[in-house]
């Protein structure tokens, strides 16, 4: 899961900018993310790091 962190302290420049940041307030924010076959990207590691594994086993 991501996460962000920053001052929470600011100075707006124009009064009415303090709108902005209450209609962002109450405006739903949905991210998509795409669906993950995790059974198949895990085979896949194995079979990439044991690739790696024998190509430096081969070079001594």
């Amino acid at each position: 899961m991501a996460t962000s962190s920053f001052s929470k302290t600011f100075v707006l420049a124009e009064p009415r900018d303090i709108n902005v940041f209450q209609e962002l307030e109450k405006a739903q924010s949905t991210i998509k993310t795409r669906e993950r076959d995790e059974k198949a990207e895990s085979k896949k590691a194995v079979k990439l790091f044991s690739k790696v594994l024998t190509r430096k086993n081969a070079h001594g």
